[in-house]
């Protein structure tokens, strides 16, 4: 296990309930910047709320965060992204 991974794991599990519920990984991508590592968690469904925080402020914060903990310990970008399942377009309809 990378040492990114390794701290995301500690952050993270700190956060949510189901600490052995949630799925962590770390995808290679580029884009017009050059190489970008994506940290994808997937936490259980009743922790997605608590990763992304009212109007996506913990998940803001955490982006932060990680990104610089991931450019200090590898020279590389880093981006985290919450993979929470996709709402359909009528779900807030009254």
């Amino acid at each position: 296990m990378s040492d990114v991974l390794k701290v995301v794991d500690v952050v993270m599990s700190g956060i949510v309930s189901e600490p052995d519920e949630m799925q962590i990984e770390i995808t290679e991508e580029k884009d017009d910047h050059g190489e970008v590592k994506v940290i994808h968690v997937k936490p259980s469904d009743d922790d997605i709320g608590k990763c992304l925080g009212k109007n996506g402020v913990n998940a803001s914060a955490l982006r932060r965060i990680f990104g610089i903990i991931g450019y200090q310990l590898t020279g590389t970008r880093h981006y985290f992204k919450v993979n929470a399942p996709e709402l359909p377009d009528n779900h807030f309809e009254v």
